[in-house]
């Protein structure tokens, strides 16, 4: 497994309305886009309904994407990134609201 490395962190202006941003993550396995309500208080981002997407050829699992919270959680100088994910749409559960997930 490789280590994942931050390259790059935008929000994407024109096609973000707040408090809904669409972010891309590029990191050195790939591109990671997302789409959230974000809300920055003290030391806490919390992303509410998060969708995210991306390059389809990389598998991103459950350690990938705490070690990715953990960078951005040092790019944006916060303590706590709390996670509530968008309600699935397609696929297993369609319709289910995943349980919240703290990364501190």
């Amino acid at each position: 497994m490789v280590a994942i490395e931050l390259l790059d962190l935008c929000i994407v202006v024109d096609q973000s309305d707040d408090p809904h941003f669409v972010a891309i993550i590029e990191t050195n396995r790939g591109r990671l886009e997302t789409l959230c309500e974000a809300i920055l208080s003290d030391k806490t981002l919390e992303l509410k309904g998060l969708h995210i997407g991306g390059d389809p050829r990389v598998e991103w699992g459950w350690a990938d994407l705490r070690a990715l919270a953990r960078l951005v959680m040092e790019r944006l100088d916060v303590d706590e990134i709390v996670v509530t994910g968008g309600v699935r749409t397609t696929g297993g559960n369609p319709g289910r609201q995943p349980k919240q997930w703290r990364i501190r």
